[in-house]
């Protein structure tokens, strides 16, 4: 199975010069992190880094052996996939770069789970009391998800279910789908987007859902950056 690992973001949230990809987390970049962990999934066979052109040649001097391709313009996560999978028509596993603390065994039982149960889509999930700034997914208890939402503020009590950052996505139905995308305020465009329209048009997205909370943590400001030093520092 081939691997996207999506890092072409700036991460302003970060707060640094440094671009988020490339800030480090206890000596080693968060970039190199996701991809020794992906490298580390026995499924995978093949890993193709997404990078910005503005420090792409930074990421290619940390990880020697992966396939890269350049998203030219700062246009969302799903326009990043899109850029990486336009000749792949398979099964694919997609991460963001900045969730180093997904475990290798947590992707293969994801992958496991996806190949078991015969889905289109499979989203790794974290049920959580806590707030994050991830996408809200609706979900039965069978873990079928009937809707997937960026950005989105919970309307419910907790506990609530997230997507936290990695997905095993069939890339040509999202390839089918991603020239329909609407584009955000910011002109971007995501990749819940893509996943929401192929729930809408009947394909089966799953939910695999952890709980190990540490996993979830994605390093999107100092603070978390913090919180991950502590969590790998155990």
């Amino acid at each position: 199975m081939k691997a996207i690992i999506l890092a072409a973001g700036m991460g302003k949230r970060m707060g640094k010069e440094t671009p988020k990809p490339l800030v480090k987390l206890l000596g080693k970049e968060l970039v190199r992190r996701v991809y020794e962990n992906v490298r580390s999934v026995k499924f995978i066979d093949d890993v193709t880094v997404v990078i910005n052109p503005i420090y792409g040649d930074r990421v290619k001097e940390i990880i020697k052996d992966a396939n890269f391709v350049i998203q030219e313009k700062p246009l969302g996560t799903a326009n990043a996939l899109y850029t990486a999978v336009k000749d792949i028509d398979e099964d694919i596993l997609v991460i963001y770069s900045d969730t180093p603390l997904i475990k290798p065994k947590t992707m293969e039982n994801m992958i496991e789970f996806h190949k078991k149960k015969k889905s289109d889509i499979t989203i790794l999930c974290g049920i959580s009391k806590r707030m994050y700034p991830y996408a809200l997914i609706k979900k039965d208890e069978s873990g079928k998800i009937s809707d997937i939402e960026e950005h989105a503020k919970p309307s419910s009590p907790p506990p609530w279910n997230y997507s936290i950052g990695a997905y095993v996505i069939n890339s040509r139905l999202f390839k089918d789908v991603y020239p329909e995308l609407p584009a955000r305020s910011n002109e971007e465009f995501y990749i819940p987007d893509a996943i929401k329209l192929l729930i809408y048009r009947g394909k089966n997205a799953l939910a695999f859902c952890i709980d190990d909370e540490n996993q979830y943590l994605g390093i999107n400001t100092p603070r978390d950056l913090k919180e991950a030093e502590k969590i790998l520092g155990k």
